[in-house]
């Protein structure tokens, strides 16, 4: 209602324009390296809606005058117009009480809606737009202490004295795309026993927060018309900030990075905002099936260890803002700094940004305790069911077996297809044969972060009153290939979708920025299995995945969840 009365304001208004054009201008730099299944769906959706397949080029010369053309009046105009149409379908879900009142929910709905529209609504004002960067440039650079190339994978690695370390690879997979992780520090690994949840919490939070300078908001406004961002994220093993950019914008995402570490924004707005989204999360989550593997399962997976899932509402509850600025800040600086660069970059000028923004950095050493004491323990020929209020007749059945962790790569490869034959086996004799699930999966978890932790899942969705059957069946499928082996034709099956996709994989950016760079630094392993992979899944045998199904896919050891309606 405000925009119908009043319009739009002129920031916003070139915000947006910014935007589009940026949008336009990068869609002609990408052009050469587009994905051709995407361009054929375009091309398709053009025929079948009789318009015109346009090119990057064409798109802009034909759009490009009339954004810069539009004024406000244009805009409040069009907004007006389609806007006009005098009904209204107002749709409620969730779980908003609308019973045990005098009044029908029809009346409540209508009368809420009736209720707001009388509520004044005042004009919008300008805001002003806060510059990007605000931080003072460093004024030196950070010294070198070692170069290493890696011709066979175009890598080259990049040591300074402080101890940030910059993996880069260069690739033409995608013009003027440019993906960097800045990781560090232990991630969820080292959040405290008596602060579940914490790791969860922070990510929504200081993703919320923007900068100690710039709120979340006055970020975005600042950068209008970029196409530079930066996500961040706890994973198990470390803590990391994900960057993505174009060619031209390299400086100003190293520039966002230093102001993160330098400058960050532990917001109390943000802070309200994340736990009142966590409070509707956990609603959801308490009525639905698969709610319960994040509220419970998973942690009974780990023999209660407080680092898997999430804590009960009640505990989460006690979480405050301060505790997420004492476990993240210290770790902003730590040693463990490594930064890993793919995609259509100069390499002199990243290493030119890196000892700018990142190795002038004074760095600590981390302080967190070993982990080696506190490990997750899997709750060997444990049982556990779990009751969710829904009325959805719709239930699950998990068993579990303890594997091992990610670093022997042949076995985690083995153990993958393995899990594929599985979920075949699980799709041929529940789904087809009985009818009984609504669908079935089957896969390995190994833990990069716990030495020897890892969880071999089968899983069905199940009618609930068969969920005492389908333990049984579920099981009798498992142990099979331990007690009669694979076939040769299953491991096909299996390998040959594998083979096609490691092929395509091994052409993206974020598979040589995940799993090849990033970490390489503890584990330079990783940067072996690019070389591996592809002959190495080719090689294996059905005897080899049979014996892994000997090995590990014991009944005595499994663990099984049920989780039903209540």
């Amino acid at each position: 209602r405000k925009s119908l009365k009043f319009g739009l304001t002129q920031t916003e208004l070139e915000r947006v324009k910014k935007d589009y054009r940026s949008g336009l201008d990068n869609a002609v730099k990408k052009a050469s390296a587009r994905d051709s299944r995407h361009l054929a769906r375009k091309i398709i959706w053009n025929l079948n809606s009789d318009r015109v397949f346009l090119s990057p080029e064409q798109e802009k010369e034909l759009f490009t005058p009339l954004i810069n053309a539009l004024t406000l009046q244009n805009v409040h105009d069009a907004f007006k117009e389609i806007w006009s149409p005098e009904h209204r379908l107002l749709l409620v879900t969730g779980n908003a009480q609308l019973t045990g009142t005098d009044k029908d929910p029809l009346s409540q709905i209508l009368g809420a809606y009736h209720k707001s529209k009388k509520v004044k609504v005042s004009r919008p004002s300008e805001k002003k737009t806060l510059a990007f960067p605000y931080l003072k440039e460093p004024g030196e650079e950070g010294s070198i202490i070692r170069t290493k190339k890696i011709p066979d994978l175009g890598v080259v690695q990049v040591d300074f004295k402080n101890g940030v370390r910059l993996n880069m690879k260069k690739t033409d997979f995608k013009a003027n795309q440019v993906l960097i992780n800045l990781a560090f520090g232990s991630g969820r690994a080292s959040e405290p026993s008596e602060r579940p949840g914490l790791a969860a919490l922070s990510t929504k939070v200081i993703n919320e927060s923007g900068l100690g300078a710039l709120d979340k908001d006055g970020l975005e406004r600042a950068m209008a018309g970029k196409s530079t961002d930066v996500f961040f994220d706890v994973e198990e093993d470390r803590f990391i900030f994900k960057g993505e950019t174009v060619s031209q914008e390299l400086p100003l995402l190293f520039q966002l990075f230093y102001a993160h570490l330098v400058d960050p924004g532990f917001r109390e707005d943000a802070y309200t905002l994340s736990m009142e989204r966590f409070r509707q999360e956990y609603l959801e989550l308490s009525g639905s099936i698969d709610g319960a593997m994040v509220l419970s399962g998973n942690r009974f997976l780990a023999g209660g260890d407080s680092r898997f899932g999430l804590p009960s509402y009640e505990e989460f509850k006690q979480l405050t803002l301060e505790h997420i600025r004492s476990w993240i800040k210290p770790s902003l600086k730590t040693d463990t700094m490594e930064v890993s660069v793919v995609g259509d970059f100069d390499m002199d000028s990243v290493i030119k940004l890196t000892a700018k923004y990142l190795g002038t950095l004074s760095l600590h050493t981390e302080i967190y305790k070993s982990l080696e004491s506190r490990l997750p323990e899997f709750p060997v020929g444990q049982f556990r069911e779990i009751s969710v209020m829904t009325k959805i007749p719709k239930g699950m059945v998990i068993v579990a077996y303890p594997t091992e962790d990610l670093w022997n790569i042949s076995r985690t490869r083995r153990l993958s297809v393995l899990a594929d034959i599985i979920s075949d086996r699980m799709r041929e004799q529940i789904r087809e044969k009985l009818g009984s699930a609504y669908s079935i999966f089957a896969f390995n978890r190994p833990s990069r972060a716990y030495p020897e932790y890892g969880i071999f899942q089968a899983g069905v969705y199940i009618n609930p009153e068969e969920s005492n059957m389908l333990v049984k069946k579920v099981k009798k499928i498992v142990s099979g290939p331990a007690a009669d082996g694979v076939t040769q034709d299953e491991l096909g099956r299996a390998l040959s979708p594998t083979l096609t996709s490691i092929k395509e994989m091994m052409r993206e950016n974020t598979y040589w920025l995940n799993t090849v760079l990033t970490g390489s630094e503890k584990h330079p392993q990783q940067l072996d299995w690019s070389r591996t992979i592809m002959k190495d899944y080719a090689s294996i045998t059905k005897e080899e995945v049979s014996n892994m199904a000997k090995k590990y896919l014991d009944n005595d050891n499994a663990a099984t969840i049920i989780v039903k309606p209540k």
